[in-house]
């Protein structure tokens, strides 16, 4: 751009005539698996006004991601692991159909370490990897937490059988401990969760 002063129009806008602006966009995401049910405007949140006085009312509408609210196929048309994360989220509820996507997107087979972080922290997954990794096998994290959630299952019915059979608390520990080959330590904070 040539060096020149302003006009006296110009001056007090700091722009010239010849300036253009960049549009800004805000988009807002919902990290939730239920549908967006709110508004997504402000005249929607506006209550009892005559349209005399809407039509001159600015609005402002709400540039919303919902993965709730979004098909498969739209989620499917994001070029970064926000498409990963905003599956994750949809089918976060629904196990099995959660399987078959990570089976079906080649990107949960190394899915960015911060991606899979979000993935935790919204769904509340809790994924186990190592601190240092910098991709995740999320299908892998899945099996894990499908065998972690057995296994869980399994002691939580052992801890109630030996508590029907009037088997004391450190009996019960010392049991769930030699049958699942956990320390006592570790048999007890699992006893400790099914005992009450």
């Amino acid at each position: 751009m040539e060096s020149r002063g302003f006009s006296q129009d110009e001056y007090l806008s700091r722009f010239y005539k010849t300036d253009r602006l960049l549009p800004v966009m805000t988009l807002t995401v919902f990290y939730s698996a239920e549908e967006w049910d709110g508004p997504l405007t402000l005249r929607e949140m506006y209550s009892g006004l005559e349209d005399a006085v809407m039509q001159h009312v600015p609005d402002y509408r709400v540039n919303l991601i919902a993965p709730g609210n979004m098909t498969e196929y739209e989620i499917g048309e994001f070029q970064s692991s926000l498409k990963e994360v905003l599956l994750y989220i949809k089918y976060s509820k629904d196990k099995e159909k959660l399987q078959e996507v990570t089976q079906k997107y080649k990107n949960f087979r190394s899915l960015e370490r911060q991606a899979a972080d979000v993935i935790n922290a919204v769904t509340n997954s809790k994924s186990q990897y190592q601190k240092e990794q910098e991709a995740v096998d999320v299908c892998m994290a899945l099996e894990e937490m499908k065998m972690d959630s057995k296994r869980e299952g399994e002691i939580k019915g052992s801890v109630e059988t030996y508590k029907e059979f009037h088997c004391s608390l450190q009996d019960t520990v010392q049991r769930i401990a030699e049958k699942f080959s956990l320390s006592l330590q570790k048999s007890e904070e699992e006893v400790e969760k099914y005992w009450k």
